[in-house]
């Protein structure tokens, strides 16, 4: 199964990134994830098997005991890829407590021999894929206003018509 550990959003600040897609949405083409499926990508662990899951879980579990809740603060619209065929990204200010986090998590994800994608990790939350960006960028855009994220998921992503649906397999609060 297609899985990745991320931050949740939090209500409010998930609402403001869907208010911000609506706003992009009239001005680029693209397809843009649905209210609830925003999140920031800690690590893309790809394909694994069932026996895998208690590994990335305890590594989970060991990451949070030393994590804080991580700030959140939306800095910039940028983009992946072709500017006919882009994945369009809000990015997020990098914080200690988010660079501890995801330093955490890759450290004990490694140790326990679980793969997952080490690139170099740009905190953002994806708005749309197989965007088509011509334009210009709109001026003013509703950023979201600063938050604190509390929870990390990891996710199993299925593919589909409308593109992907994220299920929640295991979730923690950050203390």
């Amino acid at each position: 199964m297609r899985t990745f550990i991320a931050l949740e959003l939090p209500e409010r600040f998930a609402g403001e990134v869907s208010q911000l897609s609506r706003v992009l949405s009239y001005e680029i083409e693209g397809r843009y994830g649905e209210r609830g499926s925003h999140n920031i990508v800690l690590a893309f662990l790809g394909d694994i098997n069932d026996g895998q899951l208690v590994p990335v879980i305890a590594a989970m579990n060991a990451a949070a005991g030393f994590a804080h809740p991580v700030p959140l603060a939306a800095d910039k619209l940028g983009k992946f890829g072709k500017r006919s065929d882009a994945t369009l990204w809000l990015g997020i200010k990098r914080s200690t407590e988010m660079d501890k986090l995801v330093g955490d998590l890759w450290g004990l994800l490694d140790k326990r021999n679980i793969d997952f994608d080490q690139r170099p990790f740009k905190p953002h939350v994806t708005i749309a894929r197989h965007a088509k960006m011509f334009d210009p960028l709109p001026e003013a855009l509703p950023f979201p206003s600063d938050d604190v994220a509390t929870k990390m998921t990891l996710f199993k992503s299925e593919m589909n018509r409308k593109g992907a649906t994220y299920t929640p397999l295991y979730s923690l609060e950050l203390s």
